[in-house]
């Protein structure tokens, strides 16, 4: 039987080869300044990725300066009604609107409207949450994800309720909040930060926040297919469906507002987006007219809080990392679990951008970062002449089981719990089902192996992250901290978790919480996976 499993995998395995197709020949070297090579690997791996993913579609725009090296988008907005997606179909860009609300609000910055350090009680009094806050929330901590406050807000809001004032209503529930963790501790992402801020925004301006996105920073860009509410787009836009592909089949996903104006509703075509990206990459001016000072667009890309942990690191409302441990890479990605994915990145010292936007469930960071750091690693080397620099092992990594035995324990990553353990001189983790040996590769980071991979058979089936860009840090325990966890990808850190504590039994005060909240236990004859049968 096994040797039959094994014939199977290896066949597979020569099928899905042959039907791979190779890439463009790269011109060694590249000529500089000609991005002829660059655009001809940009329509390959955007193909590639339709296919690989299940992408409906899939739209592409490279950026050198005030220089649009290509744009293009290729596959279907609309399965059903065979619509073809162009440069000026329009998706959905969920989190990528936060850059946005960030800009929006180093404006009021260098007004001298709203100071950073500033606590936020400042610009809404009434603010609160139900425990204690040792240190104030800053504007800052909002636009750094370093607030504490948890991912959402405590209140389920419709716009179709509240209108555009439903920001402030996801403001005020945070008096129904605890925080997830002390202000400044640590990143923890959250939309309900990025509504707070987008409040303090309208209440400044007194203007809603579509409104005031609309006319001060979507029309002035050019933007004039996008807006923070469908009500805004153009009666002639054609908005692509979000899909997902599930038992060879794809599911459309109706594209729709959602009441987190400032965190997620921004709807924008790839013409758009590229006419932003080329403004992220300039002086800040656009037609003569000075959106925001150059030294304060810059700001956006230096690292903030955080910067002597092994956590996401942050600009100003940009996520940071490097192009190979070199160049500081800027970015952020939205969706895609609604059906569009989205990704906006930036070589800053370097003037380079992509922009990527599919209409797939599986378009998730974990495939748009890698894409775009591929992109921008051959655009650099075209512009400078100069290849990407590789990242190598660390010194001081130690293969001692005593060493290696301090990493053991489990950690909540991606939701799920992982557990780790020292299997002779190995560490291996144990995630859904799956085993992943654990391989020193520096000081508390290992390189992660399965072994269909070592039996190059990995391609057979769909992994989130590609194992081979993939890497675990440890973040060893402080004082204050249980330790942690974080999934690197390309220098990028996609997810950070925590330590799980280990207990004997439930803790007095988890128990005490069961019975506050109203939990009393269920009758034996509530059948299993009942809301009454909550112990199940």
């Amino acid at each position: 039987m096994r040797l039959a499993i094994e014939t199977v995998l290896v066949l597979g395995a020569m099928l899905a080869a042959g039907c791979t197709s190779g890439g463009p020949t790269k011109p060694n070297p590249i000529p500089l300044g000609d991005y002829g090579y660059v655009i001809e690997f940009a329509e390959h791996i955007a193909r590639k990725a339709m296919r690989e993913h299940n992408l409906p579609s899939i739209a592409v725009a490279l950026v050198d300066g005030d220089n649009i090296v290509f744009r293009e988008a290729y596959g279907l907005a609309d399965i059903e009604n065979d619509v073809p997606a162009t440069t000026d179909t329009v998706y959905r860009m969920w989190s990528v609107s936060k850059v946005f609300t960030a800009l929006a609000a180093m404006r009021l910055v260098e007004r001298d409207a709203v100071d950073l350090d500033e606590p936020i009680t400042t610009y809404l009094p009434e603010f609160t949450t139900r425990d204690h806050q040792a240190e104030p929330i800053t504007v800052r901590h909002l636009l750094t994800h370093h607030s504490g406050l948890p991912r959402n807000g405590c209140v389920h809001v419709t716009d179709d309720v509240y209108g555009f004032d439903v920001l402030r209503v996801i403001a005020e529930s945070t008096a129904d909040c605890y925080l997830a963790y002390p202000t400044g501790e640590r990143f923890k992402y959250s939309n309900l930060a990025i509504n707070i801020l987008g409040h303090i925004l309208q209440r400044q301006d007194g203007v809603d926040f579509p409104g005031h996105m609309a006319q001060e920073w979507l029309q002035p860009l050019g933007m004039n297919s996008s807006g923070f509410h469908s009500t805004q787009i153009p009666a002639e836009s054609v908005t692509a469906l979000g899909y997902e592909f599930y038992r060879g089949r794809y599911h459309p996903y109706s594209q729709y507002d959602v009441p987190d104006f400032a965190s997620g509703n921004l709807h924008a075509t790839l013409r758009d987006m590229t006419g932003f990206t080329r403004f992220m990459l300039g002086s800040g001016a656009v037609d003569g007219a000075q959106l925001l000072a150059e030294e304060t667009l810059a700001s956006m890309f230096e690292r903030q809080l955080g910067a002597s942990d092994h956590q996401q690191p942050m600009g100003l409302g940009w996520k940071l990392g490097t192009l190979d441990g070199v160049k500081t890479l800027a970015w952020h990605d939205g969706g895609p679990s609604e059906g569009t994915g989205s990704l906006v990145a930036l070589l800053p010292d370097s003037n380079l951008g992509v922009v990527l936007i599919a209409n797939g469930t599986s378009f998730d960071g974990s495939v748009s970062v890698l894409l775009a750091r591929d992109l921008l690693r051959e655009m650099f080397e075209t512009k400078f002449g100069a290849p990407h620099i590789s990242r190598h092992s660390e010194s001081g990594m130690s293969t001692e089981p005593e060493a290696l035995a301090r990493h053991e324990g489990r950690y909540i990553i991606f939701g799920n719990v992982m557990t780790v353990e020292l299997d002779g001189d190995e560490l291996e983790a144990e995630i859904n089902g799956m085993t992943l040996a654990l391989m020193p590769d520096g000081v508390n980071r290992f390189l992660v192996s399965h072994w269909l991979d070592r039996l190059g058979l990995m391609g057979l089936f769909s992994t989130p992250i590609d194992l081979d860009e993939l890497r675990i840090e440890f973040i060893p325990p402080t004082g204050q901290t249980r330790g942690g966890i974080a999934v690197v990808a390309g220098d990028i850190a996609y997810e950070y978790g925590d330590r799980y504590p280990q207990f004997g039994q439930m803790p007095p005060e988890w128990a005490k919480t069961h019975w506050q909240v109203g939990h009393p236990p269920a009758p034996v004859s509530a059948p299993c996976g009942s809301r009454a049968h909550w112990q199940c």
